[in-house]
């Protein structure tokens, strides 16, 4: 079909390419290096990549501005608007995920204690708290749990409560420490790690907050502008000298976004 007046045929293109570009940028895959069980059972889990949620929100707004026939610096500004949100999005997912995973691992290391305190040997008892545990604090007690206490690099948000488990698996090993000691300091120093990260969250809960309210500023300018009559949604997206000063405003916005959140992670 001849593209119509106006380029829209090549627009439809542009969309056309952008989201074959999503979608193979987004595509899952394996992980590099799979977790190896100790009994030699090769586990490798199918996941989402991490990058995928800032792509697909940058697309977000690109798509009905490439399409409505928006100019350059509409486009950009769309999308620097919705990769900046697709960045905030992720953190934030990602903050909420590791706290998870480390009350996770908390509560497994409680529950090990338990087992060995009954009367458990290491392995057996690992092997009972691994069966109801999620993915992430199933590897870390297959690598704290292995005949040679290593099994492999694991993430770097487990790095201090590995450490401490391995410590306290060898020591009980070649020193015949009691491990249950050994693992009532480990919960210790995690439960104490919790609180320190729920005390900095609450200390600059109140920045964040602040930060989003300055943001919303300029778009409520635009709205309370439109009430008046000024009419500048025309002027902003329009084209010229208005979509210039959008696509400078959008960028210092997101950059003070991204640089409060920098502040108060």
């Amino acid at each position: 079909m001849p593209p119509v007046a106006g380029g829209r045929g090549h627009d439809g293109d542009t969309v056309t390419v952008l989201l074959l570009a999503a979608c193979l940028w987004v595509w899952p895959t394996a992980p590099a290096t799979p977790y190896v069980d100790p009994v030699g059972a090769r586990v490798s889990r199918l996941r989402l990549p991490a990058r995928s949620v800032p792509v697909l929100l940058l697309l977000l707004p690109v798509v009905p501005a490439v399409m409505l026939g928006g100019s350059a610096a509409v486009i950009l500004s769309a999308a620097v608007g919705g990769g900046t949100a697709g960045l905030l999005v992720r953190s934030a997912s990602v903050r909420r995920r590791q706290a998870r995973e480390q009350a996770e691992v908390l509560d497994a290391v409680r529950a090990l204690r338990r087992e060995v305190a009954a009367g458990a040997d290491l392995g057996t008892a690992v092997a009972a708290v691994r069966r109801a545990r999620g993915p992430a604090v199933t590897d870390l007690l297959g690598r704290v749990g292995s005949p040679t206490g290593d099994g492999g690099p694991g993430p770097p948000q487990f790095a201090g409560a590995e450490f401490a488990l391995t410590s306290a698996v060898r020591l009980a090993r070649r020193f015949g420490a009691p491990l249950t000691v050994l693992l009532d300091g480990v919960a210790a120093g995690l439960a104490d790690g919790r609180r320190a990260a729920d005390q900095r969250a609450a200390a600059v809960a109140g920045a964040r907050l602040s930060g989003w309210v300055l943001a919303a500023l300029p778009l409520m300018g635009v709205l309370l502008g439109a009430g008046m009559g000024a009419d500048p949604v025309p002027v902003l997206f329009g084209g010229g000298l208005g979509s210039v000063l959008l696509l400078v405003g959008t960028v210092l916005l997101c950059a003070g976004l991204l640089w409060s959140a920098r502040i108060a992670r």
